[in-house]
């Protein structure tokens, strides 16, 4: 059985590159570490000791950069190709949050890499520009001076999207500026507590037996 997982911190797996770590771009598949380098909006080669890759860890990829479409290995071989997805350039003022607040600590990390709009791919609700992810790196790109992106119609996305987005409005959260930044310890409570509670809630109702 192949285990696949994103590296979310260096503490899950301390030999991984702390780089590939901090850009989210390093997995685990069982435990041994695999690295995206992101070559240019739709390229990325592969870096493992492993020299046979699943798709299911290139769909892993992509659920976070589905704009890549193509995928290398260390040779220069290509291993996965995918239909072209088109970006947009757009400015980021006219994005619409679904997150409430920024983490000093992503943002810190996300301010190391974010130098240009090419660092900014950005999927948004098929449609709209309701952003689905990538709010930090928008918030890095504000604090530099950056003033464009480039979205992509995201996949797969649920609609809980547009909940989150009511939710921000309601608390006057109509651009990226307007999220409020917090300590990476209030960011475990006011964000990632409130999200486990609100998906907890969601399943609780969806076995609910419904009324007549």
């Amino acid at each position: 059985m192949i285990v696949i997982q994103r590296i979310e911190n260096p503490v899950d797996c301390p030999q991984a590159d702390p780089h590939y770590v901090e850009i989210h771009n390093a997995y685990l598949i069982n435990d041994t570490p695999v690295y995206f380098e992101i070559k240019n909006k739709t390229k990325a080669v592969l870096h493992s000791s492993i020299t046979s890759f699943p798709e299911e860890l290139i769909q892993a990829f992509r659920f976070y950069n589905y704009q890549v479409t193509e995928f290398y290995d260390d040779c220069g071989n290509l291993l996965f190709s995918y239909k072209a997805v088109p970006l947009t350039q757009t400015d980021i003022i006219s994005l619409q949050p679904s997150q409430f607040y920024i983490s000093d600590s992503k943002l810190e990390a996300c301010c190391k890499w974010v130098r240009s709009k090419d660092d900014l791919m950005i999927p948004v609700y098929p449609d709209t520009k309701l952003i689905c992810d990538g709010h930090t790196r928008l918030y890095a790109a504000i604090k530099k001076g950056i003033t464009q992106c480039y979205t992509y119609p995201a996949v797969g996305v649920d609609r809980y999207i547009l909940d989150f987005v009511r939710m921000a409005q309601e608390r006057n959260i109509y651009q990226v500026s307007d999220m409020q930044l917090v300590s990476k310890e209030e960011y475990q409570v006011v964000w990632n507590q409130f999200c486990d509670d609100f998906f907890s809630h969601q399943i609780t109702q969806s076995e609910s037996p419904h009324e007549d």
